[in-house]
């Protein structure tokens, strides 16, 4: 089967099952999350190795915010959880920012700080299950979020393993779009960014196999050369900016 075959239907299936299963693990933090979201991530990690030390970072991150969810849902220092999920958003960020400074990333780096200063105009909610975002239209946040998010993982990851994250990355939009309701989109953000860096650790095998075939490797790397060109990542960290200069200012 060709490799452009085999990847679209690797994607369909993948995309699928993840929308799916981190709309499930936000409404269900117990009889699901558990098992996809705490189980899996930390057996992987174990067993297959995450790809580098950013992915450790990142994924005992993610683990440790679940877990945080989890005990809320136990009465367990529920009275913090908005607090500490702000922090845990702005960690995120933080650590994506860092990896591209030490990378020289720099227009993406003012992107990523510019979502970092602005994530304090994001009001969270605890509901006793799961996080909620209560700001009423936080649309071109999450447009400048993705914009940066897209643009950090084509720069720093390969093909297989960039399409990989973009699908994680446009699941909980998808999710939200279907469920008419924004206010879970940091949680189903969190939910398919930990599941997704569990199973690309346990599945980078074939991914490397997969993108080293043609047509694919040539397509990507198409998409490489034209996004790293500076007038290119002048005009992303533009875009990135003027949204969130609207959604602060104007919304």
């Amino acid at each position: 089967m060709p490799s452009l075959q085999r990847l679209s239907i690797y994607c369909v299936l993948l995309f699928s099952a993840f929308t799916c299963i981190c709309v499930l693990a936000t409404f269900y933090p117990i009889w699901v999350s558990i098992g996809t979201h705490m189980v899996f991530p930390i057996a992987v990690m174990l067993i297959f190795g995450m790809l580098t030390q950013f992915g450790y970072i990142k994924l005992s991150t993610l683990i440790f915010g679940r877990l945080l969810i989890i005990l809320a849902v136990f009465g367990i220092g529920d009275e913090y959880i908005e607090v500490v999920w702000l922090l845990l958003l702005q960690c995120n960020i933080l650590e994506a920012t860092i990896l591209d400074f030490i990378k020289k990333k720099y227009f993406n780096v003012v992107s990523g700080l510019l979502l970092l200063g602005s994530s304090f105009y994001l009001a969270l909610r605890w509901t006793g299950s799961y996080v909620l975002v209560d700001n009423e239209n936080y649309l071109l946040w999450i447009f400048a979020y993705t914009i940066w998010n897209a643009n950090f993982v084509t720069m720093q990851l390969s093909g297989a393993y960039f399409t990989h994250h973009f699908l994680i990355l446009l699941s909980p939009i998808i999710a939200c779009f279907v469920l008419s309701d924004f206010s879970y989109w940091l949680m189903f953000r969190e939910t398919s960014l930990l599941l997704g860096i569990a199973t690309l650790a346990s599945i980078k095998e074939t991914l490397f196999r997969m993108e080293q075939e043609p047509p694919f490797s040539d397509w990507f790397e198409e998409i490489y050369q034209f996004i790293i060109q500076k007038k290119t990542q002048i005009l992303l960290s533009g875009v990135v900016g003027i949204c969130i200069l609207i959604q602060l200012f104007f919304l």
